[in-house]
Formats: C-alpha cells, structure tokens, sequence
C-alpha cells in the first residue's frame, strides 16, 4: 500500500529498481522521480525518520555529519547520487551552512547536486526613507526615473551627478561603458570596473551566461503605508564565492555540481523572484506544492558552447547520468564554477585577513584570519592556557593556521548552523590541499583550523559549548561514574566508542573539522575564562585515534 504517496498508481512499480530517501519534503523526492527519465517508473520515495532508525547502514555514512534533502539508491541500498535544495536567496551563510552535507558525499566519492539561486532578487526596507520619500515625490518625471536608475547601480549618487551634466540614463550607460568616471559621482578609478562589470551583466545582459535583468526604475522603490521597500539584484559575495570555488575543488574529486535555479522578475513581490508553485497539466500531483520549476521552464542560462538546455534540464541529466555511473560529461558546470562569471578574484583576495599581531582577532566580532600556528600558541601561553607539550608539539609540521572566528551572546542559540557548514567549507579551501586519490577522512592538512568562540552576555556563563556537550555526552554514553576525567579525555573515549551521527548536531562537525576548539568567556569583571579541545585533525594526527575507531569509521561507506 501507498497511500502516502501523491505518485499515481502507474509509476509506483511493484519491484522497485532504486529508493530515493528523502529528509527534507516528500514533494521534493515525488518531483525528482517524476522528471528523471531513469527514476520515472522504477523509484519510489522513502523517508529518512528523524532518529534515522530507518535508514540503511549503507547510506548512513553520508547522513553522519548532516542530513541532505534527497539520496538516490539502488535497490541493494548502494548510493548514487545525493541531492540539496533550496530555494532561498544564497546571502550571508545560509547557503554554505548545507556544506557537511556534501562534504561527506566527496568523501565518500559519491556524486552531489546542489540547487539554489546564485543570483536573485532581494526585496527589504530602505536605509534611507527619507531619500527616497524625496526622490518619488520629484516632478520631473524624467529626472525621478533617472535618479531611480541610479539608485538600482549602487554607490552611484544620482543627485549629484545629474548637477554633474549626466540627465539621463542612457548618457550614463554610456559614461559607464567608456569607465569614463569623473562625472558619475560617487564612483572612483577603483570602482569604475566594478561598475562596468554590473552594467554589463544585469543592465546590457551581454556574454555567455544570461544573469538576471536589472530591477527598472519604476520598481525600485514602492512606498507601503509609511514604510519605504526597495528591490535589487543580490550578486554573490564573499561567503557565496567560497561556496562556488568549494564546489570547483571538490568537483575535481568527484562531481560535485551546483545548478542554478533562475529568478523571475515577474515573480519579485511576490516571492523575490522564485517560482514556489508550479502548475504541470502533465503531472498535476506535483501542481500546487511548494516545488522547483519542471525542467524546460525558465531561461535558458548559460549559452556557451550551443547548449539549448536550462539549468533543471541539465541537473536531471546530471542525476541519470549518476545513476548509471557515467560521468564524462560536466553538465557545463567547469565553466559556470570558473572566477568571472558569479564571482572574481578581488573577492577571493577578501576572503581572510593575514595577521602578524594575533591580538587583531579582537578588532572585528566574528571574521576569518590567517596567522603562524606558533604565534596562536604564543598568544594562548599569553593569556595564561596552559596547553600539555606533547599537543603543542604535533603542530610543528603546520606552518599556518586560519582561524575562524564567532562571537555568540544568546545562551539558546546553538552552534549547528551555519557554523558547521561553514567549518567544512574552511576545511577543503583554508586547511588542506584535496588531491583526487586522498581520503578526506585522514584530515591530512597543509594549515591548522582553529574555531574560536567568543561567548559574551549570558552566553559567558550559560552557554553549554564545548565542555558542557562532551560532559552530556559522556554521561549519557559511558556508564562509569567519577572517571575524573578531563573534557580532552571523555572525548577520545567518545570518539573511540561512539558513531560520529550519535554526537548531537551543536558539536557534531565543530570537533570534526576543528583541529583546535577555542572558546573564550567573557565573564565582566572576571578574568576571561578559557575552553580548549582538540579535535579529530590534531587526534588522528597524534595517533590518538585512528581510522578504525567508531567515530571515524562511521563516516565512511564501506567498499
């Protein structure tokens, strides 16, 4: 019986050829049996149940660190291809949070598809009602319609430059095409490529891959009682570079593609351009659910080299093509992952700061830095932490460390995410140098990873990270009583005894990625007062455990 299902009668076949397990929406695993060639007919759904009692061993290992939306199987449970979905704008970390999802797939070799809007639009509150309030007020119909052009470009002051002589948009355009600067005020000689490069894309929509159109003056600003809402084009920035150039190192390991699900500007007040729910006469059990498009229904994106296809067309072919392990073809996917076309190489140079004083970690509340792994030992002997020497000494090989840095002041706030996605982006791009035949579970690394955790407010004193966690954990998975144990301790015993998916999620991938876990309260007036641990880099590298033990085991599939 299936009466859970949506699927009519026809496609639920009585022996099934694959499974597609699903954590996220039956919709989602429904939507890809329906449009892949392969699944249509021959798959059914099944869900991953919260506990993952459920589930497979076979599988299991690529839910260990987290749980991706949708994993495709065969009918003896081996592993094809692993799938993640999102429809929400890629800004700040809510896209790289989803990381240790497809870490754990590349570290396994499986094959992994990421779909989320690269670009899109955003719609929020104006900094500035009163600019605006003025602005739309203008009489000048022309001249509002040119402000308003101006405003859509960013930096660019379009009062200032209208008394300039510049009075009208295509006069600017042009301007900007020839980086002829002087007059558009509020760009510089720094800023006029940047400038330039917008231009291209969004407003003349010119090259290879189709971006998104550029909001029109007259729907850059509405006014919503007393409250001021612009809409614009949200570009990849920093934290979307690192995850597009992740995905282009990992693909060199395994294909490991992001598609790009294509914002509409018909759809901007309603769903800041995306599609939620589609309509499809053919399937209508997928009609009227919160779904991405069917394939062949937006734009087709990127032109290059004659492709014809949009970019759900190309992920089903990519999903197949998994299914029958073939995979000589890049979907288009090297060039789309290349610097230039979603980000460019002035966002990598931002992406950590180089410092020589470590003491700059306390001039920004949360960032990334890059420092010698002997100046953060100096700075911790500093501050009175007292590390055991034979730890100190297993860094010696590690020249560098980048340390990623997060100030928490609310006590309930868990640590998962993005914090965790995160740490396994900053594990392939900062820490190590991934070769194709090395097995990422060894955490073989070129630089040390340092997650340090500044905990102020309540959070200085309730906050459970790390040492609470490792004493729950310890008290609900060892029986002993007063081992007297330290919290170093009672986690080599859990990383020894207990499989990597049982730690809980607040902990989970921090002591996996994390070489060194420091966390700092600030107790006002106390002294501050400091938590170290070591994580599974600096134990596997000191022999402290080592591949067979069940935590490190547990994340890899077995051959």
């Amino acid at each position: 019986m299936h009466e859970n299902f949506f699927l009519p009668s026809e496609l639920i076949p009585n022996d099934p050829e694959y499974f597609v397990w699903y954590t996220g929406t039956l919709g989602q695993a429904e939507w890809l049996i329906s449009y892949s060639r392969t699944l249509r007919g021959t798959a059914v759904p099944k869900e991953c149940r919260p506990d993952l009692s459920n589930v497979p061993e076979a599988i299991m290992p690529l839910l260990s660190l987290d749980q991706p939306d949708l994993i495709v199987t065969n009918k003896k449970n081996d592993p094809l291809i692993l799938i993640e979905i999102t429809e929400q704008r890629a800004f700040g970390t809510n896209a790289p949070q989803r990381v240790a999802r497809f870490w754990s797939a590349v570290a396994n070799r499986i094959p992994s598809a990421y779909i989320l809007p690269v670009e899109s639009y955003q719609i929020e509150k104006s900094g500035n009602p009163l600019k605006m309030k003025k602005i739309l007020e203008e009489q000048d119909v022309n001249k509002k319609r040119f402000l308003l052009f101006c405003e859509t470009l960013l930096r660019v002051n379009g009062e200032k430059t209208y008394r300039n002589g510049i009075t009208t948009i295509e006069e600017l355009k042009e301007r900007i095409r020839r980086g002829e600067y002087k007059q558009i005020a509020g760009i510089t000689e720094h800023t006029i490529t940047q400038l330039q490069q917008f231009v291209k894309k969004f407003v003349d929509g010119e090259g290879e891959t189709v971006h998104l159109q550029n909001i029109p003056p007259e729907e850059y600003c509405h006014r919503v009682g007393n409250t001021y809402y612009r809409a614009y084009i949200r570009k990849p920035e920093i934290t979307e570079s690192m995850l597009l150039e992740w995905f282009h190192v990992c693909s060199t390991v395994v294909p490991t593609f992001v598609f790009k699900w294509h914002s509409e500007l018909k759809y901007l007040f309603r769903t800041n351009g995306l599609t939620h729910i589609m309509y499809d006469e053919e399937n209508p059990f997928l009609s009227y659910r919160n779904l991405p498009p069917k394939p062949g229904q937006n734009k087709v994106v990127h032109t290059f080299c004659g492709n014809n296809k949009d970019e759900i067309e190309l992920f089903f072919n990519f999903v197949d093509a998994c299914i029958h392990r073939e995979f000589s073809n890049d979907f288009f996917r090297k060039k789309v992952m290349r610097a230039g076309e979603y980000w460019n190489n002035e966002l990598r140079t931002r992406w950590f700061k180089e410092i020589e004083d470590i003491r700059d970690i306390d001039l920004v509340k949360s960032g990334n830095f890059s420092c010698t792994t002997q100046n953060f030992f100096d700075f911790l002997e500093s501050q009175g932490v007292e590390i055991p020497q034979k730890y100190e000494d297993s860094f010696q090989v590690l020249e560098k460390s980048h340390i990623y840095k997060i100030f928490n002041a609310a006590p309930h706030r868990g640590l998962y995410d993005p914090y965790s996605g995160n740490l396994a982006v900053r594990d392939i791009l900062f820490a190590r140098e991934p070769t194709t035949i090395e097995d990422l579970t060894k955490f073989t690394r070129s630089k040390s990873l340092v997650f340090l955790v500044d905990f102020k407010g309540e959070s200085a004193t309730k906050h459970r990270f790390i040492y609470g966690l490792i004493n729950r954990a310890f008290t609900k998975y060892n029986n002993q009583k007063d081992t007297g144990w330290n919290e170093q301790e009672k986690l080599l015993w859990l990383l020894k005894n207990i499989k990597i998916h049982k730690f809980t999620k607040d902990m989970r991938c921090h002591i996996v990625f994390s070489d060194i876990i420091l966390v700092r309260r600030f107790v006002t007036p106390d002294p501050i007062k400091y938590e170290v641990i070591f994580g599974v880099p600096t134990l596997l590298r000191m022999g402290l455990i080592d591949e067979r033990d069940a935590s490190i085991e547990s994340m890899r599939l077995k051959t």
